[in-house]
């Protein structure tokens, strides 16, 4: 691989042994994936920060590289992390709360700046910016709508780019690299089945850029939680929207599509009915917010949840659920701060920088999950083994306040 001469100089150990290491990671990666040179990158985010997925040994090697000296060479965030808080009473060991917030001092003694699965709300990236982002929600934004240039890296390399400033030069960093393979004709579904239309596609594609065609989103957040279930089920770094993404003209132009694929709107109900099952009663956790919730996105629910609160038909018994919200801590201040302290007392919690995904919620004794992301409910339903309803944001919250989940679904 190429090397230019300040590149040279870092992986000789002149900018310190952290950098040394990252660098050689990072170039024996590319030449295994047959990158010809490096490229700088704006900015780096890690994923793969929870306790509970990475456990000591990922809290020993985030060690070793502070203690080396690693310090970060560009803008980095990282995910959310584990749930610090109670559920109904019951929280994690003391033993997994004080390891996880080591592993975030840790990363703040690196230069993380903040925790959000959703990076490219609080810092946009630019049309063109080559980024190292290891979340796959988020890398695919950043390729599909706003036209940055990221792979969909690992956890640890992503921490490694930030330390060296770099990545490889290979994957989607390379504009001809961007066609789509296959082409999916789509069909107009709801919000509730949008990110089960997501989902779907993803086992289409595997790791191939499709190009959708025919798709319509209502609002951004529909788009979020779409291009995440997306991401949940497949390993490409982005796709070709229609009326979406920045040049998707150019990037279609003279393709000749591996597959096509012709969805109907049987085809989406029939997939919808596989995740469609029995919700145990006892113990139920609401979930908002995965991805995380922007501040308009928050401002919403919140608003939304108010309302209903001041009909004051409220007559269910709230005390054997809890409704999360999760979000980026600097988006909950001022209306939003003041919004959230009145709803408290009917178990409604706004959580910064944290994610349930990554909470083990069956250790916290949670024994059934409603909420609108499919990406979580996928991973939820896979890695807790508990049962996991999906219903649009504003019947979860009725559902939430007014009880009888089955007449929802």
């Amino acid at each position: 691989m190429y090397l230019n001469n300040v590149e040279e100089r870092m992986i000789r150990g002149e900018f310190g042994a952290a950098k040394a290491l990252a660098l050689k990671v990072i170039v024996k990666v590319g030449e295994a994936l047959g990158a010809q040179e490096l490229v700088e990158v704006k900015h780096a985010h890690i994923s793969g920060i929870s306790y509970l997925n990475i456990g000591d040994p990922g809290l020993e090697l985030i060690e070793d590289i502070v203690k080396s000296g690693g310090v970060v060479e560009v803008f980095t965030s990282a995910n959310p992390y584990v749930v610090i808080s109670d559920y109904l009473g019951s929280k994690h060991s003391d033993q997994v709360i004080g390891k996880q917030l080591r592993l975030v001092n840790l990363l703040n003694r690196v230069g993380v700046k903040f925790y959000t699965c959703v990076p490219y709300e609080v810092r946009p990236p630019k049309l063109g910016e080559h980024l190292a982002w290891a979340e796959s929600n988020a890398v695919l934004y950043a390729n599909t709508v706003l036209g940055a240039l990221s792979n969909k890296e690992g956890g640890p390399l992503a921490l490694l780019a930030a330390i060296a400033g770099r990545t490889y030069k290979s994957g989607v960093h390379i504009p001809s690299n961007r066609k789509p393979r296959v082409l999916i004709n789509a069909v107009d579904v709801d919000e509730a089945e949008l990110g089960f239309l997501g989902l779907m596609m993803g086992e289409l594609v595997g790791e191939r850029i499709p190009y959708i065609s025919g798709l319509r989103f209502r609002n951004a957040y529909g788009l979020k939680s779409f291009l995440a279930a997306l991401g949940t089920s497949s390993n490409t770094p982005m796709a070709v929207i229609e009326g979406v993404t920045p040049g998707y003209g150019e990037l279609v132009a003279g393709v000749n599509y591996e597959e096509v694929f012709n969805l109907s709107y049987g085809d989406v109900r029939s997939y919808v009915k596989r995740f469609v099952g029995d919700i145990a009663a006892g113990r139920g956790l609401y979930l908002v917010g995965c991805p995380h919730l922007s501040r308009d996105e928050l401002l919403l629910v919140l608003k939304t949840l108010s309302e209903e609160v001041i009909k004051g038909n409220i007559t269910s018994d709230l005390s054997r659920r809890e409704l999360w919200i999760t979000t980026y801590e600097g988006f909950v201040s001022g209306d939003v701060l003041e919004l959230a302290n009145k709803l408290v007392k009917y178990n409604v919690k706004v959580l910064p920088n944290v994610c349930a995904v990554v909470s083990r919620l069956d250790l916290l004794k949670v024994d059934y999950v409603v909420t609108d992301s499919v990406k979580a409910c996928s991973y939820i339903g896979r890695l807790c083994k508990i049962p996991v309803a999906v219903l649009p944001t504003r019947e979860l919250i009725r559902m939430y306040l007014y009880g009888n989940l089955r007449t929802y679904l």
